[in-house]
């Protein structure tokens, strides 16, 4: 797949999900090897995305505060062993521990994920209004002893909220607003000219939409976050390019090479399992998911806060990086980015894990029926999990499908009926796609439900 290919997959996944725009940019050996963009940055005005559209950037924006966080400790005005109330008035303690600035870039303070930014989201299309500030933020947490579920560093809980809290750490330090103090020593060492918060004019802006699977994109209302450090940033792909060919110079010239290092080195599992091949989860470091790509490492984040995602990595050890921006929740921007960085090295795409479920889901989604026709099993997909749909004259039934492997002949999902567990295993090299379940065999008479 090049370049031909690589626009036909993210016009198609566009086309299945409904997303408006989308925005791309591949850099290798820091020089920019193909930037475009997708589809329109304004539906109702006709406006085209382009590599110079600004979008939302939602979680993309944590490796910056992170970033901002590492440059004040080598400055010498926070250490990340600091307890978080030497500089907040937080007196949250999970099981009796203080949270540390290492935990909150970690996302391992202990306490499970908040939905403080989610309900923003939804109030501000609501009412316009803004719902949250840090005060009721932190009054939250004060009164939060019994919904922590680990000892800070223990595990992996993603917390937005945590950092909103190193946004206004970063405040307390530098004395400057958040957004002044990474235009100053981030955006403009890097001329990321285009890159600020929610609410900055920009002249090229992506309206956000939100997209359903009943109706197609709705104008959304752009939302302002309680600090910006969270997922309160904005950006073009070509912007966030600079970034990565910083990331690329091992930091330079924002922190030195040793700073650098120790922010992508993985601190923590996050806890996931791949189905499709036998590798170690991804780790999360300090504002990076660390993860293994195609016998390589890809570093990045990502980010969705439904009517912006968005995704940045880099591979270290090829040089090359990539960045993903769309004003909608669609097909993920994640998954775009690997097929961008697979074209870029000239992998097999159709290789990728999630590539591979998707061949799969085309294989077994669809209608089947017994010999004589008398009973119909339906199998959907819902996002990544599968659905049996059982229907004869008398019976209407539904069943979860797991799935515990397959190969290019058979697919073997696990389901549970009452308190049994029973295989269903599709056979995927016949002519047609064959299920046998219980003491059934089916065939697929439909590819779609």
């Amino acid at each position: 797949m090049r370049w031909a290919d690589l626009d036909a997959f993210i016009q198609e996944k566009m086309k299945q999900t409904g997303l408006p725009g989308v925005s791309l940019a591949l850099i290798t050996q820091g020089e920019i090897t193909y930037a475009k963009g997708y589809g329109f940055r304004d539906l109702e005005a006709r406006l085209l995305a382009t590599p110079n559209t600004v979008y939302g950037i939602a979680s993309v924006s944590k490796p910056f505060t992170a970033l901002a966080i590492l440059q004040l400790v080598e400055e010498g005005k926070l250490s990340l062993e600091d307890p978080i109330e030497k500089f907040l008035p937080i007196s949250a303690r999970p099981f009796g521990d203080s949270i540390r600035i290492w935990h909150l870039l970690t996302h391992t303070s202990g306490i499970p994920a908040l939905d403080f930014i989610e309900v923003e989201i939804r109030n501000t299309q609501k009412t316009g209004k803004k719902l949250w500030n840090l005060a009721e933020i932190i009054s939250w947490l004060n009164k939060s002893t019994g919904w922590a579920e680990a000892r800070p560093g223990e595990r992996w809980f993603y917390l937005n909220e945590g950092y909103t809290l190193l946004g206004a750490i970063i405040e307390k330090v530098s004395g400057v607003p958040y957004a002044e103090y990474v235009r100053k020593k981030i955006f403009k060492p890097l001329q990321m000219d285009s890159t600020g918060v929610l609410g900055d004019h920009f002249s090229e802006f992506a309206t956000p939409y939100f997209v359903s699977d009943n109706a197609g994109p709705t104008k959304a209302i752009v939302p302002s976050m309680v600090v910006g450090s969270e997922a309160g940033l904005a950006s073009t792909v070509l912007d966030l390019a600079k970034f990565l060919n910083c990331l690329l110079n091992k930091g330079a010239p924002l922190i030195s090479e040793s700073t650098f290092t120790e922010m992508i080195k993985p601190r923590v599992f996050l806890p996931q399992k791949f189905i499709v091949h036998d590798v170690e989860p991804p780790q999360y470091a300090y504002g990076f998911v660390v993860q293994p790509f195609a016998g390589r490492t890809l570093i990045g984040h990502p980010g969705n806060i439904t009517i912006y995602t968005s995704f940045i990595g880099f591979i270290p050890e090829e040089k090359i990086g990539v960045a993903v921006l769309a004003n909608a929740q669609g097909y993920p921007t994640a998954h775009i980015a690997q097929v961008a960085l697979a074209s870029l090295l000239n992998l097999n795409v159709m290789q990728l894990p999630f590539m591979r479920l998707e061949i799969l889901k085309n294989k077994i989604i669809g209608i089947y029926r017994s010999v004589k026709g008398s009973i119909s099993v339906h199998v959907q997909a819902r996002a990544d999990a599968f659905e049996m749909i059982f229907r004869d004259k008398s019976t209407y039934q539904t069943i979860t499908m797991v799935l515990e492997r397959f190969d290019e002949n058979v697919a073997i999902f696990r389901t549970i009926k009452d308190d049994t567990i029973i295989p269903a295993t599709f056979k995927l090299a016949a002519e047609t796609t064959e299920l046998v379940y219980d003491c059934y065999k089916f065939r697929r008479v439909q590819n779609s439900g």
